[in-house]
Parts: structure tokens; sequence; C-alpha cells
């Protein structure tokens, strides 16, 4: 009697693993971002695991838009990698650059620059990691004589 309980008992533990295996999670259920390993990632480019679907996908795949954009300058944010990225879809100015930048909670911040563009997309600037940081995307741009040079900004997200 006490075997076939023993055999019962392990039976069921094996079970209770295996299923527990072979349901995959996604970011946010179970699996974590890339946090930093996707910072001055290509968002094309850069797989990460989709548990739901039990594939690879790229961080851009399922990303949206946050904020308003300012000037064209658009920041995308992806949930599957915890990152963003700026996407420039245009801009009626003398562009001189984009800059990227990611507030940490010790007040420090880090920057990714035009000059950081993903390989895959020239639109695109390389990710940084937004997991529990307040990012933004910044135009430096021209006015039309060249006489000054200025900013501007979309919000923090």
């Amino acid at each position: 009697m006490r075997k076939w309980r023993w055999l019962a008992t392990m039976l069921v533990a094996i079970g209770i693993a295996v299923v527990g295996l072979a349901a995959p999670a996604s970011a946010g259920a179970g699996i974590p971002a890339c946090g930093s390993s996707c910072d001055y990632q290509d968002p094309h480019t850069y797989l990460v695991w989709d548990g739901g679907q039990v594939r690879l996908i790229p961080c851009d795949e399922s990303a949206v838009n946050v904020n308003s954009p300012v000037m064209g300058l658009q920041l995308r944010y992806s949930r599957k990698c915890e990152t963003t990225w700026a996407m420039q879809y245009g801009c009626s100015c003398q562009l001189l650059g984009v800059l990227q930048q990611s507030f940490l909670p010790d007040g420090s911040t880090e920057r990714a620059y035009s000059w950081d563009l993903a390989p895959s997309n020239s639109a695109a600037t390389v990710m940084m990691d937004d997991h529990h940081y307040l990012n933004r995307v910044c135009l430096y741009y021209t006015n039309a004589d060249s006489s000054a040079n200025f900013w501007a900004c979309t919000a923090m997200y």
C-alpha cells in the first residue's frame, strides 16, 4: 500500500513539473524583460521569448507609440522587452540629431544619440531599458537660417 501511495505522489509531482515547464509565460507573467541587456540593441532584430505563442519575436513587433509625438519624433515602448526607443517619422526642420534619455532611480542619466541608430532601420534609435525608469526622446534642430539651435522633447514615460 505504501508503494502505491509513494508512486501516486511521485506521479503527481512529475505531472505538476511537466505542466509547469510546458506552460511558458511572457514578460510580465514570469519571464523577466531583457532590461539592461537590451540597451543599445536594435528593436527590429533583438529577439525575446514570446511565451504566449512559443516563439521568439523582435522587441518592436508589439511596440506602441506613447505620449504625443514632437515634430515627427515618437517615443516607442515594448511591453515584452520593457524598453523604449525613438522613431523619426519626418521633421519639417533642419534636424541635427536625436537624443534619448533614461532617468534612473539613483538620479543618473543614460543617453543614446542619433548616431546610435538601429542598423536595420535608420529612422529608429537603439533601445534603452525602461524598467522603473523614466524615458524621453528629444530632437536637436536648427532654425531656417541656421542662426540658432533648439531642443524639442516628448513627455517622459
